[in-house]
């Protein structure tokens, strides 16, 4: 199983990069302590408008994820069009 694994790395989760994301700055509350994981968030947008596995549709995952990194961007007021496209989701409505 380990000689599987290449370079050490893992596939990205949605939802968890999204509750990393709601982290406030030690230094400044009001802003993200890990702003590389909004950036994520930002990029990793399915066409659909949702969130989660590409590869591997569970509605379950999708919605939760979804959900997840829509409250990650409106907590930091950031990615309106891609917090609209989230919004109107099929997995949202």
């Amino acid at each position: 199983m380990f000689r599987s694994v290449d370079r050490g790395e893992i596939s990205m989760s949605a939802y968890d990069t999204a509750w990393v994301g709601l982290v406030p700055s030690l230094d400044d509350p009001a802003r993200p302590q890990f702003p590389k994981s909004l950036d994520w968030i930002l990029k990793n947008q399915l066409l659909d408008g949702s969130w989660g596995d590409k590869d591997l549709f569970l509605a379950y995952d999708r919605v939760c994820s979804t959900l997840a990194c829509l409250v990650a961007l409106k907590t930091w007021n950031i990615g309106h069009d891609r917090i609209k496209k989230g919004e109107l989701s099929s997995y949202i409505k």
